[in-house]
């Protein structure tokens, strides 16, 4: 209902005006001009989400390697806590603003710097390209938690005796490192894909440098005609993506099969203690470089950017409103995605008794919020605009339509985390369940629900912290007299408020911080060696 029912109010409105549909699909017209410029956006938006993708993956590589490798014997109790460590760390970037890391560096361009001289008395396109660069690199820095998380698994499959043959069997380091990357191929690739795919939907950064990408077009367009229909319309290449990604990752996680079923007797690979990965050493420093870049040297700049100390206070006192109100708002979406959290964990583990219904149910909820999850911003947000918010007329209730939108826009993380939690479940305790049929309620809450919900309330903290961060949805559905925080660090890093950036920035980053290690206490047991 969440999401099914924005999704028909825009198809109704598309079908409702065919002329102002057909002529906003007219644009795309063979040999029109305006075609070229819609073309050269969806061109130059794929180059640079695909470019993120790519460095993103790469970023994230050495941290996986670590996380398999560190507190793997899982008997002692100092085990269980490095993974807990290990999910602080790895969440501790993307729970920030996905803007901070490129603000944080941006100031090492600024007046009086080494390198803002060097651009100060360049030709203004290598400014320009400057802060595209800085955007990709800002970007690839929140993004990278997201490939290690992707490619966890996989790398988990991996065996240490496979890793001795190689060791024995490759000549040389670099056939060494060459054959485990094509091991590791399709982890690497969906890694890529799927962040890719996210930035295809929105990157502030890339607005604030000035990359005129697709979804900008559309935002322009929104301005130009004024008409939601006009917007929905034009956006059809980045629908259609959203939709055939969100299909093809829905089989995908919904087609793993966990280990035990294939084969229950078998040994899970992870037993040894001990770092036994190639080249530990220099893995451990890159994953520690990659964690400093993306949230110690970013707080760093910003510390030394700020002037004056009581700019960190009044930063809470100028904007106690719209921290509340952001707060009301996150506190809402972490509960939504609570709720979808235990539902897709309950529906997942009532599929695999077999029944129909339950499986339909699952794919149909699965789709849907993973083509909430990836389509663009400013078409969730106008979406539930134009359907929750205008519903909820009374201005009291109003923030709960941009609480649907912030959780429809992170609903990527209480599914995959209902779904991994369903996977943990012991294949004697589900096939007991099964025997006797005790597929209620009660009974998946006493059987597994009570020992692991903790988990699910990792994932509605995480998407609470996203919500406090998100722009591109509330742009569209925040109503008049509701305050946003994250629009405020917005303005600040929109007209270089620098002062003001720095304490916020510093705020939101302690704040994030404690956040992040709550989430990684709660998430972390989904790092246990299976």
């Amino acid at each position: 209902m969440l999401v099914a029912w924005p999704a028909a109010v825009v198809v109704w409105d598309l079908v409702s005006s065919p002329a102002e549909a057909d002529a906003s699909s007219s644009s795309w017209s063979t040999g029109s001009s305006s075609a070229r410029a819609w073309a050269v956006a969806l061109a130059r938006s794929m180059l640079y989400a695909g470019l993120i993708g790519l460095f993103a993956t790469l970023m994230g590589w050495p941290a996986a390697w670590f996380i398999r490798s560190w507190g793997r014997d899982d008997s002692h109790r100092p085990g269980a806590w490095r993974r807990h460590v290990a999910a602080a760390l790895v969440l501790s970037p993307l729970l920030m603003p996905s803007y901070l890391a490129y603000a944080g560096w941006g100031f090492l361009r600024g007046p009086g710097t080494l390198l803002g001289d060097f651009l100060g008395g360049r030709e203004p396109w290598v400014n320009i390209l400057a802060g595209q660069v800085a955007a990709v690199w800002g970007l690839a820095l929140w993004a990278w938690p997201i490939a290690t998380l992707v490619m966890l698994p996989r790398l988990r499959r991996i065996d240490d005796e496979s890793l001795d043959a190689l060791r024995m069997f490759a000549r040389g380091r670099w056939r060494l490192w060459r054959s485990i990357s094509r091991v590791q191929s399709p982890a690497l690739l969906r890694s890529a894909v799927l962040i890719t795919l996210i930035m295809l939907g929105s990157a502030i950064p890339l607005h604030v440098a000035q990359v005129e990408t697709y979804t900008n077009e559309l935002w322009k367009r929104l301005q130009l005609t004024g008409s939601a229909r006009d917007m929905w319309a034009a956006s059809w290449p980045t629908i259609a993506v959203a939709g055939l990604a969100a299909w093809f990752v829905m089989r995908s996680i919904l087609t793993t099969r966990r280990a035990d079923e294939h084969n229950p007797d078998a040994e899970q690979p992870g037993a040894a203690g001990g770092i036994r990965a190639p080249a530990a050493l220099w893995v451990r420093a890159l994953a520690a470089i990659v964690w400093l870049a993306s949230v110690v040297a970013p707080a760093a700049l910003f510390a030394y950017s700020l002037r004056q100390r009581r700019s960190l206070s009044e930063f809470w006192t100028f904007n106690t409103q719209a921290l509340l109100d952001s707060a009301s708002v996150a506190l809402v979406a972490a509960a939504l995605a609570f709720a979808l959290c235990m539902l897709v964990w309950f529906v997942r583990a009532e599929s695999a008794s077999g029944r129909s219904p339950a499986r339909a149910t699952l794919r149909l909820t699965t789709l849907l919020f993973l083509f909430a999850a990836l389509a663009p911003g400013i078409l969730i947000g106008a979406a539930f605009e134009r359907s929750w918010l205008s519903t909820l007329a009374d201005g009291r209730w109003s923030f709960l339509a941009v609480a649907g939108a912030h959780a429809a826009r992170f609903a990527l993380v209480p599914v995959v985390v209902g779904l991994a939690l369903a996977a943990i479940e012991g294949r004697d305790l589900r096939d007991a369940r099964r025997q006797h049929g005790s597929w209620s309620l009660r009974s998946f809450y006493l059987a597994h629900a009570r020992a692991n919900w903790p988990v699910a309330l990792g994932a509605a903290l995480a998407v609470g912290c996203l919500s406090l961060h998100e722009i591109e949805a509330a742009v569209m559905a925040q109503p008049p007299g509701l305050d946003s925080l994250a629009r405020t660090v917005l303005d600040y890093l929109h007209f270089a408020r620098d002062e003001q950036l720095s304490a916020a920035a510093l705020n939101l980053l302690a704040v994030g911080s404690l956040f992040a290690c709550a989430a990684g206490l709660l998430l972390g047991r989904l790092l246990r060696p299976r």
